[in-house]
């Protein structure tokens, strides 16, 4: 048996669905290698989509009990703060650099951290803690893994004190401000 290459083209290899929060590619093999081409192909989908976030699921349906993604996320196109009722999850920085940080319920930053292949490359964000992470980057490459299934009324609790995703000019200036803290602008 040898390995399964994922080939964003292939409609065999993935099924890809725009229903989302950024465009997935969910892959249909059981087991599969991720290389340095297919973040190439991930970073060309990401363009031809119009430079949107884009994904790649290594699970096959959002029903999966474990979801591992490949996520490249574009600078300045944050998702809101917030925190997940029973979970944690983790990230891991392939390409770039992805600032985490956390935050306690009244919205004050209790951890940040810096993200990179070349230093503190791993975090695991604690079970029920509001969290936003943002590229540092033009864009990051990162790996998230969490519990599954994702049910989208139920597994994301938006933080009540952050800027709406719709107001995009706060979000940017509410990005700003915590970059600011970690004092790499």
């Amino acid at each position: 048996m040898g390995n399964v290459e994922i080939n964003l083209a292939d409609p065999k290899s993935v099924v890809f669905d725009d229903t989302g929060r950024s465009p997935a590619f969910f892959c249909q093999a059981d087991s599969m290698t991720i290389n340095q081409k297919l973040l190439e192909d991930l970073k060309e989908n990401s363009h031809r989509l119009g430079d949107r976030d884009v994904r790649i699921c290594l699970h096959k349906t959002p029903q999966d009990p474990f979801h591992e993604m490949v996520n490249l996320q574009h600078r300045n196109k944050y998702h809101p703060p917030h925190k997940h009722p029973s979970n944690g999850e983790s990230y891991h920085v392939l390409e770039g650099a992805l600032a985490v940080f956390i935050f306690d319920d009244a919205g004050v930053v209790t951890e940040s951290i810096l993200l990179k292949p070349e230093g503190n490359f791993l975090y695991r964000v604690p079970p029920i803690a509001f969290h936003f992470m943002m590229p540092v980057s033009d864009i990051a490459i990162y790996k998230e893994s969490k519990p599954g299934p994702f049910r989208p009324n139920q597994d994301i609790l938006s933080a009540p004190w952050a800027p709406d995703i719709s107001d995009r000019e706060k979000l940017q200036a509410y990005g700003d401000k915590l970059m600011e803290s970690l004092n790499l602008v």
